[in-house]
């Protein structure tokens, strides 16, 4: 496997220069800006490539028959994959480890079908075995022997230590900790394995997009500046070219047309949240702090109140900021909506029950640190102490992805009906919110645009999100 990196002014420069240096067949590993020069000050960014090409040029026929090979002589695949395997585990990794990982991947998977070791050994020894010999080490062994310990299925048959010797009376010995850890650690490796595999098979499909219509590079290059993910890009660009044809993709026109209907698949939108005649809909905002909860509560409030004529009330929880109360009875002043303030999850049920001729009570909460697990189970409590309601988890558009990604996985711990993106007018990149829906398959609910209330807060649209993805030029 050759492994070149390639710096260009852009994508179509990038792809010329690979071919022409490895050929039709390299394959795009990575895509980036960077700037060069001295810590990269006063630079006009360019765009880094990584590109590989296999001397035998890697071909998912030939990957088959590696693993057959491997299967008719295990204990040579074993041995190539003793030395130490980097694999890519996460869309901001670089997946020149992923090609690095393909031969070692097939070796590992071969490995299952080893005949088995005359004679039991403990768990340690077993483990320590393992680490000096894998093709001794490795062996298939039925449930019973784990003593009720198993492990998750990845997909992949995972092969499992001996635990050891046996009582008299048939049972086996329990595994300790440290014993159960190195199997899920093996585990966890054959899983990545398997995963890199997939990975490097799609980027032989890409690997030709030097040889793409202008039109589909362009529109590619388009995604991967709004930093929408790789794997997501490439994916829309293989599914256009192959819906297209040859006579239909350098028609402008209609590869943005399908490239849109295809972002649109990845966005899900709830809609208005559903009032019930008779009941009270509560909703609740959350999120970190500064994400504006409390003028997006404002915005609700004053839309459904004085436009769609509904009685609504306001309540917050949010006690914790000084400005917080002061700032939303302004509001609920100028609304001509009532508002209470509630301190813990008790009052809030009364509260509401004060409020049980409301169509629609809007509450708001602190915010606070994802990564601070005491607030998070206070949230909750309220949460909790009311039966019907919507819980719109609220992100800044300018957030960077992964730290969307936590800030959802540590929220998750509440039930999240939907998603609300804040401050869409505050950055030119769309990619990571597209990203994060695509992930967590969360509904998309509203949309803020601005600081002026009442105005500046639309429903999402599926439609709007993926003509922002491409009408927008991201900044450099």
């Amino acid at each position: 496997m050759r492994i070149e990196k390639y710096h260009a002014e852009d994508m179509q420069e990038a792809f010329r220069l690979i071919k022409a240096d490895l050929g039709s067949e390299a394959v795009v590993i990575q895509t980036k800006k960077v700037r060069l020069g001295l810590l990269g000050w006063f630079k006009k960014p360019v765009y880094e490539v990584i590109a590989a090409v296999d001397e035998e040029v890697l071909r998912p026929p030939k990957l088959s028959a590696a693993v057959a090979a491997g299967v008719r002589n295990p204990g040579s695949a074993l041995r190539s994959a003793e030395p130490g395997v980097r694999t890519a585990s996460a869309r901001g990794r670089g997946q020149a480890s992923a090609a690095r990982s393909a031969e070692p991947a097939v070796g590992a998977q071969a490995a299952v079908p080893v005949a088995p070791v005359a004679g039991p050994k403990p768990a340690r020894a077993q483990a320590a075995a393992y680490a000096a010999s894998p093709a001794e080490a490795f062996r298939p062994v039925s449930p019973a022997q784990t003593n009720g310990s198993s492990v998750e299925d990845s997909g992949v048959q995972t092969p499992v230590p001996d635990v050891g010797p046996r009582t008299p009376d048939g049972t086996g010995i329990k595994l300790e900790s440290s014993d159960v850890a190195l199997l899920r650690e093996m585990k966890n490796n054959m899983a990545e394995l398997k995963t890199a595999m997939s990975r490097l098979t799609k980027q032989a499909q890409f690997g030709n997009i030097a040889n793409f219509s202008t039109v589909l590079v362009d529109v590619y290059q388009r995604l991967v500046d709004q930093e929408l993910s790789e794997d997501l890009a490439q994916d829309i660009i293989l599914k256009v070219n192959n819906e297209l044809g040859s006579n239909l993709v350098g028609n402008a026109e209609a590869v943005h047309e399908y490239v849109r209907r295809h972002i649109q698949e990845l966005i899900s939108v709830s809609g208005p949240p559903r009032l019930m005649t008779g009941k009270t809909k509560a909703i609740f905002l959350i999120g970190p702090t500064g994400v504006g909860k409390t003028t997006t509560l404002a915005k609700l409030a004053a839309n459904y109140s004085l436009v769609e004529h509904k009685r609504v009330a306001l309540v917050t929880v949010d006690t914790f900021r000084i400005a917080a109360v002061p700032q939303l009875r302004t509001y609920a002043d100028i609304i001509g909506v009532p508002l209470e303030v509630v301190y813990t999850a008790t009052d809030l049920a009364d509260v509401l029950n004060r409020f049980g001729d409301r169509e629609l009570v809007l509450i708001d909460t602190p915010g606070g640190s994802p990564r601070n697990t005491k607030q998070l189970e206070v949230l909750k409590e309220y949460l909790d102490s009311v039966e019907t309601k919507d819980v719109f988890l609220t992100i800044a558009s300018p957030t960077r992805y992964r730290d969307m990604e936590e800030i959802y996985k540590r929220f998750s711990m509440c039930r999240i009906d939907g998603l609300l993106f804040t401050k869409i007018d505050e950055t030119d990149r769309f990619g990571p919110l597209v990203n994060l829906l695509s992930d967590t398959r969360a509904r998309l609910t509203y949309l803020t645009t601005g600081q002026n209330v009442p105005q500046d807060i639309e429903l999402a649209d599926a439609v709007k999100m993926a003509d922002l993805l491409l009408s927008q030029k991201a900044a450099s």
